[in-house]
């Protein structure tokens, strides 16, 4: 059974997930992106209530988290709230990106194509966030369970006896999630800055660039979508791990791990480059069309 003190984590996180949203939904002109000119009243409204829907859900968390002794109740529900809460604000953002999008060039509208991406502006910060607040939240799990498990254990993560040491070993699971979320911030920066210049028209120029700056906005959001899915998938192994060691538990956990975190992994990779892939293609062959054709 968890204590107050155990559970006062878990509630701060919430709290902190439940706050970093509110910023985001309000952050630039709604939801963190940028609109030509002022916000219309549509994206003011849609804002409001995706505020107060935030509100009320992080309310509901809060007390199902401070309610709840039974540890898988309150870890589950903390990981619920991380993953629904940055997951609801993307909804929103989406729906946004596609009601402002350009015609003329292919893909939502995450940033202004006609202004030089910045790294801010490239990454996905409830994509980001949702990433931190699980990885918290596996942090606290692991922290938890480490006085119940055996001092010396199988440290695979399939638990087949190959290795054996402390668990505190699985620690270096963070190694791979950080270098991950290293090469993200690293394509962000690598792409950010300004668009190839040409010696068109000002028109063509214009045009030429605002495609540059989508179809490397994209690619970003591929990289970034996949690489944090799959850190997600590797938090699911983290987890299986630790449940593995646990005593009492049972001895197809870790081959049913295994088959359920291949499963994530494939879905990962499938549902992004299902969602990225056709508009870099789009805007990869609407950049090598010739300057005569229109934008």
């Amino acid at each position: 059974m968890l204590s107050f003190v155990d559970r006062l984590p878990l509630l701060l996180l919430a709290f902190g997930v439940a706050v970093a949203c509110d910023a985001s939904l309000t952050a630039r002109d709604g939801f963190g992106l940028s609109a030509r000119g002022e916000p219309s009243e549509a994206d003011r409204k849609s804002v409001a209530q995706f505020r107060v829907m935030n509100g009320v859900l992080a309310m509901l968390w809060l007390l199902a988290i401070g309610t709840r002794r039974r540890p898988d109740l309150a870890f589950g529900a903390t990981l619920i709230w991380a993953l629904l809460g940055p997951a609801m604000v993307m909804a929103g953002a989406a729906i946004r990106a596609r009601r402002h999008r350009d015609p003329a060039i292919p893909g939502p509208r995450y940033v202004d194509p006609h202004v030089p991406p910045t790294v801010g502006t490239l990454i996905s910060w409830p994509l980001q966030l949702l990433h931190a607040s699980a990885l918290a939240v596996v942090c606290l799990f692991f922290r938890w369970t480490l006085p119940h498990l055996p001092s010396v254990a199988p440290i695979h993560w399939s638990s087949d006896g190959h290795a054996y040491a402390s668990p505190t070993r699985l620690w270096w699971s963070l190694a791979l999630i950080g270098f991950n979320l290293a090469l993200v911030l690293f394509s962000a920066w690598a792409t950010a800055g300004p668009a190839p210049n040409d010696d068109d028209g000002e028109a063509e120029r214009d045009a030429a660039r605002a495609i540059d700056v989508q179809r490397r906005t994209i690619s970003v959001r591929l990289v970034e979508t996949l690489l944090i899915g799959l850190n997600l998938v590797a938090m699911a192994m983290w987890v299986a791990a630790i449940l593995a060691l646990l005593p009492g538990a049972s001895s197809g956990l870790a081959p049913t791990s295994a088959i359920v975190a291949s499963a994530l992994a494939a879905t990962v990779l499938l549902t992004t480059l299902t969602l990225h892939l056709p508009p870099i293609l789009h805007l990869r062959k609407r950049g090598q069309d010739p300057p005569s054709d229109p934008p």
